[in-house]
């Protein structure tokens, strides 16, 4: 393949990826979560200030709704930040722009292993995959991990020609520690493993740069440490809601949930969000499994093909983060959660490319062109029927059902835009608490603190002695009056979720 067709091919892969991920990206996903306006305004008043939301200068972790947020997505959201302003788009575009980062390094990965028409193959199937969409399409710290980390493994694999380039893949790795809790787990493991691939495949190495970049690691380790040691960078896990278990009940636990990764449900049949016993559709499209269905045969041959070529031990690290990627979960005794996994994105990828790589080899060897034209038709026409019903389970459904509470609770916008608009007409403009971390959304949305009499509350906050303006959630007016009877409201906006059933009102309180 001559270079010009594969920076051809690279290009467009990019741009079909690029407009999958910021169509309607302000509006679909349908609102805007807590931690998507954390990473924002932290972001906002880095830029403005210098210091984090609680007046920290240049903090490396950030506290947040009761724990604290590793640092990467929120200073990558600073130039971001600076170019959109502080806005739902400008969020969400930081993570676009890692998702496709991580798409580009996929394509060099499986080039640099496989060659650059597998590498091409796996940026197409990273691409248009509902994972990775889905996760580059929400401003939150996911899609950031295997952004970073997909950079340290095309360093690493480039490490094998040009070793002064291990030191590097080793900064980025170090890096991927800061992006996301699971990374914890999972690089130190991945790293260790790097090191056995790195000296087998060179048998005649340089102790200097080995050191060299284990030094730099551990340098770029020594905040992860003492943020253990301290109990600050625990506070996540102890917030996880799992009752005390015996050490052999926590381990079959683990073990479940680390095979429950691989099950057909979730990875090509239902997704995060239909699998059972899970409720909250943040985190996938319904009807989807987090990859096509079309990549199981895919994943067999491609699976197939690596095990035949066990002399590069260059597969192995494919491999070894396939058998890795739940570790995240699995540690934690739940799951399996596309968000603490989202790293399985990059073995899933490759490897499903180099299967689909191998059966499009197999049909070139036939000598009836219009027999291989025919099939190859076939095989791309599935792939694009496939991405077309994701698309319309994503652009035209996912909206209609994933507002609520359990999904994007939709909604504090456009209350807050309204109380910022009356808030010379009220003594007292309550924000409802209906949401996760509410507060934030009043720093989020009026940034430079114009309405001062807004505040977090709700109908138990009513004064008889004071003009106040409250909004509330549907179900939450319904059951305060039939608490108390003597509760009137007087409706004066409602807000309605994207399927247009009711979500919340705005109005005045009286107690008569």
């Amino acid at each position: 393949m001559s270079k010009k067709v594969y920076l051809t091919g690279i290009l467009a892969i990019l741009l079909l990826s690029f407009i999958l991920r910021v169509y309607d990206l302000s509006n679909n996903p349908p609102g805007f979560f807590s931690d998507e306006a954390a990473i924002g305004y932290n972001a906002y008043k880095i830029l403005q200030t210098g210091k984090d939301e609680y007046g920290n200068p240049f903090p490396i972790f950030f506290r947040s709704f009761g724990d604290y947020r590793l640092p990467v997505p929120i200073y990558a959201n600073i130039p971001f930040i600076a170019l959109f302003g502080l806005s739902e788009f400008g969020v969400r575009f930081t993570a676009v722009f890692y998702g496709l980062i991580s798409i580009l390094f996929i394509i060099l990965i499986a080039s640099e292993i496989f060659g650059k028409n597998t590498g091409l193959l796996a940026g197409m199937l990273t691409g248009i995959l509902p994972w990775h969409i889905h996760m580059s399409r929400w401003g939150a710290e996911y899609i950031y991990f295997p952004a970073l980390l997909s950079i340290g493994l095309y360093l690493f694999l480039r490490s094998f020609r040009k070793e002064s380039l291990l030191v590097y893949a080793f900064i980025f790795f170090g890096l991927s520690l800061y992006t996301y809790y699971a990374a914890l787990i999972v690089i130190p493991l991945l790293v260790l493993f790097s090191l056995i691939v790195w000296l087998v495949k060179k048998q005649l190495f340089s102790r200097q740069v080995i050191t060299k970049s284990l030094i730099i690691f551990s340098l770029i380790c020594v905040p992860i440490f003492f943020g253990i040691k301290s109990g600050i960078l625990l506070t996540r896990w102890k917030s996880i809601d799992n009752p005390p278990k015996a050490l052999n009940e926590s381990f079959y636990q683990m073990l479940i949930t680390y095979v429950n990764h691989y099950s057909p449900d979730f990875l090509f049949l239902k997704g995060d969000a239909d699998f059972k016993g899970h409720f909250v559709t943040r985190h996938s499209v319904r009807g989807f499994g987090e990859l096509y269905l079309f990549q199981l045969p895919l994943l067999m041959i491609g699976l197939i093909t690596m095990l035949m070529k066990k002399k590069d031990p260059r597969i192995y690290l494919i491999l070894f983060l396939l058998l890795i990627y739940p570790t995240g979960n699995a540690i934690a005794l739940e799951g399996p959660f596309a968000t603490k996994s989202i790293v399985g994105v990059i073995p899933f990828s490759i490897i499903s490319a180099l299967g689909l790589s191998k059966v499009l080899d197999l049909i070139m060897q036939f000598n009836n062109k219009a027999f291989k034209m025919g099939i190859a038709i076939i095989i791309f026409g599935y792939i694009t029927v496939s991405l077309a019903g994701y698309c319309q389970a994503l652009f035209k459904e996912y909206p209609i059902y994933s507002a609520n509470y359990w999904g994007w609770q939709y909604g504090p916008k456009t209350i807050i835009s309204y109380l910022l608009k009356e808030r010379n007409n009220y003594d007292e403009l309550y924000f409802s608490g209906d949401f996760n971390g509410p507060d934030i959304f009043l720093k989020f949305y009026d940034p430079e603190g114009e309405c001062n009499n807004c505040k977090l509350g709700g109908i138990d906050d009513y004064s008889p002695k004071k003009k106040q303006l409250f909004s509330i959630r549907v179900e939450a007016l319904n059951e305060a009056k039939s608490k108390n009877i003597m509760l009137e409201f007087k409706r004066i906006k409602t807000i309605y979720y994207p399927g247009g059933s009711e979500a919340f009102y705005i109005g005045e309180a009286q107690f008569l």
